[in-house]
């Protein structure tokens, strides 16, 4: 693992396996019908994930998947992000992942898009939230994607209120 430019790396890790208990995905949770894996062109995502955490999901694995979290319903979502959010802590990415995290990761001014939004992040408790915000907050000081996270930071996050 490379050594990371963000002093706290450690914290933010820990943070993220203490906020999202890392349950085997199962396969229901995936094919909600809300996700819309049936548009995935990147092979069987349903299979490869089924029967993992999001601890076992490696950089390898999230790199060739950058754009899961878009397909994903609800509750799919709020079970990958924390592999997606660790692995922008853990390692710089310098391909699209940082920039799909980020964009899923920002509340938009379109009514239809916020209400995914919205199903989303409903998914997660405060203490995620609070956990989400403070790892955005952290990645908006980090190249490449540092503009990126400071727009998906600004949409939402930084207004967001720490209930924990």
């Amino acid at each position: 693992m490379a050594t990371s430019s963000i002093p706290d790396r450690d914290a933010l890790v820990g943070a993220l396996v203490e906020a999202f208990p890392a349950h085997p995905l199962a396969r229901e949770l995936l094919t909600e019908p809300a996700a819309a894996w049936e548009d995935y062109r990147e092979g069987d995502i349903v299979h490869e994930l089924a029967g993992k955490t999001w601890l076992e999901l490696d950089h390898a694995f999230l790199d060739r998947h950058p754009s899961a979290l878009r397909y994903a319903g609800p509750a799919g979502f709020a079970a990958l992000l924390p592999a997606y959010l660790r692995r922008l802590v853990e390692q710089p990415a310098f391909n699209e992942m940082p920039f799909v995290v980020a964009g899923e990761l920002k509340r938009y001014g379109d009514p239809t898009i916020e209400k995914i939004f919205d199903e989303r992040i409903a998914r997660l408790d405060s203490k995620q939230r609070a956990t989400v915000k403070r790892v955005i907050e952290s990645l908006t000081t980090r190249a490449p994607m540092e503009a990126a996270m400071a727009v998906a930071f600004e949409s939402y996050w930084r207004s967001y209120e720490e209930t924990v």
